[in-house]
């Protein structure tokens, strides 16, 4: 992408004046531009994060979210080599494919919206509803002045071989007096890198079809038994194309808490979680309040002296496993449990 862009300034006599090519800290204030309005990118995406933090103690210049519910890493290529422009992203974008529905609220919430939540400003951006099914794919975008020949390399190799949905995207800008303009050209065009068709994502499930994957009939009685009693205290179940999550409306709070999770055997979700786990996670955006701390790790507790649960060995969940015999052979103690952290959230409203 190193071919220079030119514009010309059509003058009075119908005569042509080309318009000087300018350096500037342009990167500096693409950040800002396209955060403002991410139209200058791509008309498909709605900004929802801005220096997001990653695990691994990265940064994400910007995670969009365009129509279909995916999320796409636009990063600035800024003086990073092309070995490390390359490798950062990637990296990026293995951190966000893990993210769970709940944790794209959370980040959304954190960035703030002027019309309201996520699902607000996406039917206002889009004019659809957020997709039940969000985060299926991801894409990424290394934005730059200039993108050098090697990242160019790269990037060509990874989207022709691998189908690695990468692309990359320069900014020129030019002054003429009080003018300014901005060119713009992508490695590849939009639309030859359309995600997979609908027909080919994966297909939001019902918490019947998840059941109707349990072989065993005392297994799917005992999960069934458990589930209703998540919804007979007031939560809600919350199916996704492999499992659910099991979730809490909080006043005062944008995104709902979620308390447990449930995949069908066989099947591993999020952060390879499978089976029944209770707990939370632990570091929310927005933050919990102190009081609905204080119930969670009461219900941690309670969830610690189930035997047979075991420790989720994740850094950012507070939550235990529990195996399918687990399940069964403790599930008055799970119900009782259940019972409980309604009572507690309930006092809460």
């Amino acid at each position: 992408m190193g071919e220079q862009i030119r514009i010309w300034q059509v003058q009075k006599g119908d005569s042509l004046q080309e318009l000087p090519h300018e350096e500037l800290d342009l990167e500096a204030r693409l950040e800002n531009w396209l955060a403002s309005d991410i139209r200058v990118l791509s008309p498909d995406l709605l900004v929802i994060g801005k220096q997001v933090q990653t695990a691994s103690g990265g940064v994400i210049d910007l995670l969009c979210i365009d129509r279909n519910g995916d999320l796409v890493i636009v990063e600035l290529k800024r003086s990073k080599t092309p070995r490390d422009i390359t490798a950062q992203v990637l990296d990026y974008a293995s951190w966000v494919s893990d993210l769970s529905s709940d944790q794209v609220l959370e980040i959304a919430a954190k960035y703030g919206f002027n019309d309201g939540s996520l699902e607000e400003a996406f039917n206002a951006h889009f004019g659809a509803s957020l997709p039940e099914i969000v985060n299926e794919q991801q894409r990424m975008l290394i934005v730059g002045s200039r993108i050098d020949s090697q990242s160019e390399r790269v990037i060509k190799y990874l989207s022709s071989k691998y189908g690695v949905q990468i692309n990359a995207v320069t900014f020129q800008y030019f002054k003429q007096g009080p003018l300014e303009l901005l060119g713009s050209a992508f490695l590849f065009e939009p639309e030859d890198q359309l995600p997979a068709p609908k027909g080919k994502r994966r297909v939001q499930k019902t918490v019947d079809q998840l059941l109707d994957e349990i072989q065993d009939d005392r297994y799917r009685q005992v999960v069934e038994t458990l589930l209703r009693e998540f919804e007979d205290n007031g939560f809600i179940l919350k199916p996704g194309s492999s499992g659910l999550s099991i979730r809490r409306e909080i006043p005062d709070r944008g995104t709902p808490v979620s308390v447990g999770w449930f995949f069908p055997p066989g099947v591993k979700g999020w952060q390879f979680l499978c089976n029944l786990v209770l707990g939370y996670e632990a570091a929310p955006s927005p933050p919990f309040t102190a009081s609905v701390m204080q119930v969670l790790r009461a219900y941690q507790d309670r969830l610690e002296k189930i035997p047979g649960a075991e420790r989720v060995k994740h850094t950012t969940m507070h939550a235990f496993h529990l195996e399918q015999e687990t399940v069964a052979e403790q599930a008055r103690l799970v119900k009782e449990c259940i019972a409980w952290l309604g009572r507690e959230f309930a006092a809460l409203e």
